[in-house]
């Protein structure tokens, strides 16, 4: 397929202790998307598992551990197929601390996902 357009979706995905929360990130009706770069941002020292699904499909399990910044370029790139959602689930096992020193009742991360789309062949 030709070139559609790039594609940079940041969001931010919260749940409370014990939960799981998803987050589905939109492009255009029929397109596919090659994920080039995936940035997680977890600022309170949250431990959860952070999901990449495509579909029903986990390819990218995270257990956060007190990280701050993750960053990864896939390679190749992560093909999502124009039929299948991209989404992140995250599940909070233990809440970070804000820069007060107090304790939170939620996992917060923050998730940049860039790539590009392209017209369904």
């Amino acid at each position: 397929g030709l070139l559609d357009e790039d594609l940079r979706h940041r969001g931010r995905v919260q749940a409370g202790l014990g939960r799981t929360v998803g987050k589905t990130f939109t492009r255009k009706a029929g397109t596919r998307l090659q994920v080039s770069y995936i940035q997680l941002q977890a600022p309170y020292g949250d431990t959860a598992l952070l999901k990449l699904l495509i579909g029903d499909q986990s390819l990218f399990p995270y257990q956060l551990y007190n990280v701050r910044i993750y960053d990864s370029h896939p390679q190749p790139a992560i093909e999502v197929p124009a039929d299948k959602p991209l989404r992140v689930e995250l599940t909070c096992t233990k809440p970070g601390t804000d820069p007060q020193g107090t304790a939170l009742n939620s996992c917060s991360v923050d998730v940049m996902i860039t790539g590009t789309t392209f017209a369904a062949a």
